[in-house]
């Protein structure tokens, strides 16, 4: 993690919060500067917040931290992942030093992806993160932005985007699941989302919505869906799905790219493909019109508009 004071590094008296909400209270903790440090504890304790101190990323309200350098701080994900937004050839060179980078375009042709721009990448459906309340909040919409400070826990209270005097309860997916990477991914925009209590936290996507659609007896809770349980009859009982930036997510919305928060699905195929090759054919079948009936009849908002 770095060199610390005395082989040590020092947390003291550390205290941030969030929304009003202190996720570490003066908390302190020596470190030992070599080795590995295991941090336990339950979601919500301030694990991912104390990281964020000692990297640099999160300035405490109060207290200090000696013997770290940030500059010379690294984060690693807890899983094996790429960032969605760069290529191949990007990952490479962000891992690699640039004495290396004339290594790229081999490593690339062994996994025969040299010159990326010989490939097609097609969209070919859409789905779409929705956010829903207990349908007697009478919130109707938020902004993108509203979503974001309400989950960075800058925004805690329903009166200040329109509502009622009622402590929001931001729920979330636990970490690992579909629609959390694609909530961090296309709706926090790199953004940090506070750490929610287990209590605010699913391990299922009806969890979730019965949990909004019953918290407490109150319209307090907030929380987020994919389009296609937005859609279903029964999961939506009881709740009501917001609009964002004015726009309430429908299929027309979504195909359009009206509605802010999407998440496109791409087919790829080599541009040099024969017509007659197999890929070809799978290609030419997911963009036509059977193709695209599986994909409404999957819940996903096709690229062309079809019955389902």
């Amino acid at each position: 993690m770095g060199k610390g004071v005395g082989a040590v590094i020092r947390c003291k008296d550390l205290t941030v919060s969030f929304g009003g909400r202190a996720v570490l209270d003066r908390f302190s903790l020596n470190i030992p500067a070599a080795g590995v440090t295991a941090l336990s504890g339950p979601s919500g304790c301030g694990k991912t917040t104390l990281l964020r101190v000692l990297a640099g990323l999160e300035k405490p309200r109060s207290g200090a931290v000696e013997g770290i350098v940030p500059r010379q701080t690294a984060l690693l994900f807890q899983d094996d992942r790429l960032l969605p937004w760069r290529t191949v050839e990007q990952h490479l060179t962000d891992v690699l030093p640039k004495s290396r980078w004339g290594e790229v375009p081999a490593r690339l042709a062994l996994a025969e992806l040299e010159g990326e721009g010989r490939w097609l990448l097609t969209p070919f459906a859409t789905d779409a993160l929705v956010f829903v309340v207990n349908r007697d909040n009478p919130v109707d919409g938020l902004t993108a932005d509203q979503v974001r400070r309400i989950y960075t826990g800058e925004i805690t209270n329903w009166s200040q985007v329109g509502g009622e005097d009622l402590e929001i309860v931001p729920f979330q997916r636990n970490q690992g699941a579909g629609s959390q990477t694609m909530f961090e991914k296309v709706v926090m925009e790199g953004a940090e989302p506070m750490e929610p209590p287990a209590t605010w936290t699913s391990n299922s996507m009806e969890g979730l919505l019965n949990a909004v659609r019953e918290y407490d007896n109150s319209a307090a809770a907030l929380g987020y869906t994919v389009y296609y349980y937005a859609n279903d009859m029964e999961m939506a009982r009881g709740l009501k799905v917001l609009a964002i930036d004015g726009v309430t997510p429908s299929a027309q919305a979504i195909r359009a790219g009206e509605y802010p928060f999407l998440n496109p699905y791409f087919v790829s195929i080599d541009k040099d493909a024969p017509q007659d090759s197999p890929t070809r054919i799978l290609y030419d079948w997911v963009l036509g019109p059977d193709g695209q009936k599986l994909a409404a009849l999957e819940g996903y908002v096709p690229v062309t508009d079809v019955e389902g």
